[in-house]
Order: structure tokens, then sequence, then C-alpha cells
């Protein structure tokens, strides 16, 4: 075999491997560098509230007692586990329910609760400055609110997605949250599971500034660092298209701040 070829067929694959590395590793642009930093944010929102997917067992006796006209109960729940708590106490009621739920680190501390007029609507029966009030007071860190859906017949209805009206009223509860520095989750459950459909996270929660300013000065460092950028940037990830999606309660509310 002649060696010439060889030698040939090598320096083509060297010249088109250098043009690539060349091509794929200039600088991001500040469009390119901002859009990694707002994905950065969304993955370390996603990572922050991870949570337990399945159905839990619930206390009987406490969900038989639930004050249909509402009450503040004191609780040292779960974060992680909560939602799940949360749709399992909401599960098989004829009407729907509200829950305000209140966090203080990992734990939940305290939740609201009250029934709504009927399967088709629900809303606090204490003003919202109540609910401000007891974040305040608890020293909350998070705050999440739950509602159930009725599902007459589960073989012809999926009863999981938000309504309009649910999209609105959690969109204002997110804002109203926000301005105190707190996220706000809101969820709808459904036969005993729980589904995310709002996120409102205050830009201090995981401050975008400080990610683009890091991204900017990693940025044109090396061409190393370059082609490491750009992968990442290039990269799919779940929880960005979840966190993503146009559809999802006002793209799930995320407050990037300002």
């Amino acid at each position: 075999m002649e060696v010439f070829p060889i030698i040939f067929f090598l320096l083509i694959g060297a010249v088109a491997f250098g043009l690539w590395f060349i091509a794929a590793s200039v600088p991001l642009t500040d469009e390119e560098v901002e859009a990694l930093a707002v994905k950065r944010r969304l993955i370390a929102i996603g990572e922050s509230f991870g949570f337990t997917e399945h159905a839990l067992s619930v206390n009987p006796e406490f969900k038989r007692n639930m004050k249909a006209d509402g009450k503040l109960y004191l609780l040292n729940e779960s974060l992680r586990d909560f939602p799940s708590l949360a749709a399992g106490l909401l599960k098989g009621k004829k009407h729907e329910w509200v829950l305000f739920a209140f966090a203080r680190g990992d734990r939940v501390v305290a939740a609201w609760a009250n029934k709504g007029e009927d399967r088709t609507r629900v809303a606090p029966v204490v003003p919202s400055e109540m609910l401000v009030n007891c974040a305040q007071q608890l020293q909350a860190s998070t705050v999440l609110r739950f509602h159930n859906h009725p599902n007459p017949d589960p073989s012809l209805f999926d009863c999981t997605c938000p309504s309009r009206q649910d999209q609105v009223s959690a969109e204002l509860f997110g804002r109203l949250f926000v301005s105190m520095g707190l996220p706000f989750l809101d969820f709808v459950t459904e036969r005993g599971l729980h589904y995310q459909f709002g996120c409102w996270v205050p830009d201090a929660f995981v401050p975008f500034g400080g990610l683009l300013d890091g991204l900017r000065a990693s940025n044109g460092q090396s061409r190393f660092m370059n082609l490491d950028l750009r992968r990442e940037l290039r990269r799919r990830h779940r929880t960005v298209w979840l966190l993503s999606r146009p559809n999802a309660s006002h793209n799930l509310g995320l407050e990037r701040g300002t």
C-alpha cells in the first residue's frame, strides 16, 4: 500500500478538523452568553425544587378532620415530599380545595387549607394579606399552592392541566410573593398525584447577574473554553425544556428580575 495516499488523507482530515475547531471555538456572542446564563439559571431552579413524584400515604385522621371553612395547620414535613402529601390529602375530595404551604428551608412548617364552592372553583377564604402575614411570621423561604381537580370519569377526562383562571390567579400570587423575595410554586392535583404548572422565582434566589458576569469572564479566555461553552449551550436539558414551554402558565411565570 502506497504511503502517499495515506498521508494525503491524513492531511485532509487534519485540515478539516482544524477548520471545524476554528469555527466551533469562537467566543460566544452577547446574545449567546445571555442565553446560556438563562439556561444555567433554569437548571439551578429546577435542581432546587426536585420533588417526590410517586404517591405517598397520608394520615387519614388528619385528612378527615380538615376544616372546610379553613384552618392554618402547623406542620413539620419534608419539602421534597410535600407535593405528594398534599396530593394525597386532596385525593377523593368531591369539591375543589386549596392549600397554601409555607416552607422554611427544606421543611414545610405550616399550611392553610379550605374548601371551595363546588367542583369547578376554589379560592382562599382569607384575604391575600393574611397569607402574606403568615409567610412573614413563619419566616418562610418558599410558598407553594395546591388545588385539586375532581375527576368524574378518569377514563374520559384529563383534569391534570390548569384552567385559564388557575393561571391568572397563579400569576397574581406569584407576583405577590416574588415581590416579597419568595419563590412561589403552583400545582394541580388529581387522583393523588401532583402536577406543577407555575414557578415564580425572584432574581435573588438564583441571581442572573452573577451567572452573566461569570460567563462573560470565561468567554474568550481560550478556544477550548469557548468550545465547552458552545457545547453547553447546545446540549439539551429536560429541566430547561419543562421550564421554557411557551404554553405552560405564561412560561411558568419565571421572573428573572431587574
